[in-house]
């Protein structure tokens, strides 16, 4: 007789699980890549002491992201994945909160 540890799943293992239980095919590859590409950012880790907000940069949506302290003299300027038609910004939101945090400057 075999013995079987219970297992603990996250809301997005249990999301997908029954997304997948639905037997459902995304229409299209391009809609495939596009939700493969959205649920990148949940293997990261959200950097600590950064804040985010999200702004208009006349007439583009963006998210400012500002590391506690950060020096204000200068600002990064970060195109998620090279203005991407697969993900959106908040996939790479965490991924400027560090880059943010380790320059110094607020990072756009």
């Amino acid at each position: 007789m075999s013995e079987h540890a219970a297992v603990e799943l996250s809301p997005e293992a249990i999301e997908f699980a029954e997304w997948l239980a639905t037997g459902q095919n995304p229409p299209s590859e391009l809609d495939a890549a596009r939700i493969q590409a959205e649920q990148v950012h949940l293997a990261a880790r959200e950097p600590e002491g950064v804040t985010y907000r999200e702004v208009d940069a006349g007439g583009v949506p963006g998210i400012w992201c500002e590391p506690v302290d950060a020096n204000t003299d200068y600002v990064l300027l970060h195109s998620h994945a090279g203005g991407s038609v697969l993900a959106s910004a908040p996939v790479d939101r965490k991924l400027a909160g560090h880059i943010a945090k380790a320059a110094g400057p607020p990072y756009w």
